[in-house]
């Protein structure tokens, strides 16, 4: 169904004229989990890249970078400065995200060193080396780390509860303050 319609809007694009003054912006809200680490769907207690890793695509008007790939971390809170700057409007220092448009340019954007973000009652932030995830309440914190495990099969939360803290100490400082529990 999403293909049909996706291409309903791309073919009145076209038959409008307009493909070439649009920019065509696809995002997946969620991955879903089908039996990795055990889970099946969309699981909160599970923030692991199948769940988290979504799809993003910017089709540029001029179609620069057409077909290309980038490995940055990018957030959907990058998207109103990015879609914001290819259109030719101010963006203000108050927007939390980075201008991706730079990546049509050959540019990068600023470096991210970690990225987080939480569903439900839970919440994650990755960096290169650790995977960490929790429940908000911290009852359940869960650390893997990416070096000697890339596939997130051997939580080390135990073992390494300074790295747990320090993670989660980056990520309240980060959001701007406690993390909120719900009942």
């Amino acid at each position: 169904m999403t293909d049909h319609w996706l291409g309903a809007l791309l073919e009145r694009l076209h038959d409008q004229g307009l493909e070439r003054d649009t920019i065509v912006v696809l995002l997946g809200d969620h991955g879903i989990q089908l039996g990795d680490h055990g889970w099946t769907g969309k699981i909160s207690a599970a923030l692991h890249p199948e769940l988290i890793q979504v799809p993003l695509v910017i089709v540029h008007p001029e179609r620069l970078r057409a077909g290309g790939r980038s490995a940055y971390h990018a957030s959907t809170h990058d998207l109103a400065r990015t879609v914001l700057t290819m259109a030719g409007v101010p963006t203000f220092d108050r927007f939390a995200g980075v201008d991706l448009s730079t990546l049509f340019h050959g540019e990068a954007p600023p470096e991210r060193d970690i990225v987080y973000s939480g569903y439900s009652d839970h919440h994650f932030l990755r960096t290169d080396r650790w995977a960490y995830m929790s429940d908000n309440a911290l009852e359940e914190p869960k650390l893997f780390d990416l070096a000697a495990d890339p596939g997130e099969a051997r939580d080390v939360a135990a073992e390494r509860p300074d790295v747990v803290e320090e993670l989660h100490a980056t990520l309240v400082d980060r959001v701007g303050g406690p993390i909120p529990v719900y009942t």
